[in-house]
């Protein structure tokens, strides 16, 4: 769908610089004005769309993230046996390149979560934000994605998706 709204915007845009310069050649200001008139119109509605994360995109980048998670703390466990990293040392082993699909900003927190009863926030500050909640004990974990209102992503069937260790 971006590639048929680029190629329409090219088209557009090769339209009228075609008919600036016959203008321009021509002497002709009015064609010229509504000439680029026509292209500024074309950027203005066609490029935003191609910029912009669409709400669908964002949770899967979220679900993305969550799952990179999952293998980040399955692989620390391994290494360090059995137990799960804080939040500030899962934060350090995370690439670079976790990034929050809302500012595109790497991720600097996670949000606290409690082990036994993941909730429900609906805050626009946790707006496509990461949760992650350990056991008391720090050998099992829960990690949680949130949506653009700040509510836990859900799954097909409804239910909010969760990672976790517990079996």
């Amino acid at each position: 769908m971006q590639a048929v709204f680029l190629i329409f915007v090219v088209l557009l845009t090769l339209l009228s610089v075609a008919g600036a310069i016959y203008s321009i050649a021509r002497r002709k200001t009015v064609l010229l004005i509504i000439c680029c008139l026509l292209f500024l119109s074309c950027a203005i509605i066609f490029l935003p769309p191609l910029f912009t994360m669409t709400d669908a995109q964002s949770k899967s980048c979220v679900m993305a993230n969550m799952h990179t998670m999952e293998l980040t703390v399955s692989e620390y466990q391994k290494n360090h046996g059995g137990k799960c990293p804080s939040n500030e040392a899962l934060l350090s082993l995370l690439p670079v390149t976790f990034t929050n699909p809302d500012n595109n900003k790497v991720y600097d927190s996670l949000i606290s979560i409690s082990f036994d009863k993941p909730r429900d926030t609906g805050l626009k500050r946790y707006r496509y934000m990461l949760g992650y909640g350990l056991n008391t004990d720090s050998t099992k974990y829960v990690i949680m994605g949130f949506d653009k209102n700040g509510i836990p992503i859900r799954s097909y069937n409804g239910s909010v998706l969760i990672f976790t260790n517990m079996h």
